[in-house]
């Protein structure tokens, strides 16, 4: 019987799309969000967010409606 494992540990899925992808749709979409970039990609936002963070590029995005007092 084989008992050696199904998976190949510490082998990562292929990226769905590269870098340079990620930096060019920004820069034509620069008010976009972290979901809309990861509709875009179909990833999830936090997909987005870390990559974004491997490559040391920072979003602050505030969506909420600020009520006045």
């Amino acid at each position: 019987e084989d008992l050696s494992p199904k998976y190949k540990r510490g082998r990562h899925k292929p990226k769905k799309f590269t870098d340079q992808d990620l930096l060019d749709y920004i820069e034509k979409n620069n008010d976009s969000t972290l979901l809309e970039i990861g509709n875009h990609f179909s990833v999830s936002d936090v997909a987005i967010h870390k990559r974004l963070k491997i490559l040391n590029i920072t979003r602050k995005k505030n969506n909420t409606i600020s009520r006045k007092r």
